[in-house]
């Protein structure tokens, strides 16, 4: 792995989080068109305006974060050009599991990122991304970095996030 590999997987994963925007749109859509055809109630259009405005809010922030994946000035790049060893405080795996009607149909990975300035970036990864590789990738940039989950590591994270603001 490398910045130009790890790069195209943070692209990818923010095309996913768009398109989930867009389908958030196709289903607010029709609502908000069957509330001026028919006879609508109060409770349509609140959940078609919600769908609306929540597929607009996600599609606007992917978009930036696109245009900033492009031109390197997303945070988490940035720190990784200017060698900022101390950015990233922790990583984790979050493993997704879909069942149907109980029966588990699908595992999924993704990777959280939690930064010195106290945000999460959620790195949406496909069957074909191994999480192990961006982690490994991750830990050889910010060597101080937290690696897994545990009530013991967010404890820690919490305290030295907390300390950090407190200077």
């Amino acid at each position: 792995m490398n910045y130009d590999n790890f790069k195209a997987i943070l692209a990818k994963s923010n095309r996913r989080i768009l398109l989930v925007g867009f389908l958030f749109l196709l289903i607010g859509a029709p609502i908000l068109v069957s509330n001026f055809i028919g006879n609508s109630q109060m409770a349509a259009w609140i959940i078609s305006l919600l769908f609306i405005l929540l597929g607009l809010l996600v599609i606007i922030r992917s978009m930036n974060d696109l245009s900033k994946i492009k031109s390197d000035s997303l945070p988490l790049l940035k720190a990784i050009k200017q060698k900022q060893l101390d950015y990233v405080v922790w990583i984790y795996q979050k493993e997704i599991t879909s069942k149907v009607e109980g029966v588990k149909v699908s595992k999924s990975n993704n990777i959280i990122v939690r930064s010195n300035d106290n945000k999460h970036f959620e790195i949406v990864l496909t069957k074909k991304t191994s999480p192990t590789e961006i982690i490994t990738y991750l830990t050889t940039l910010f060597p101080k970095v937290y690696v897994g989950y545990s009530d013991e590591i967010k404890r820690e994270v919490e305290l030295q996030l907390k300390n950090k603001t407190n200077r």
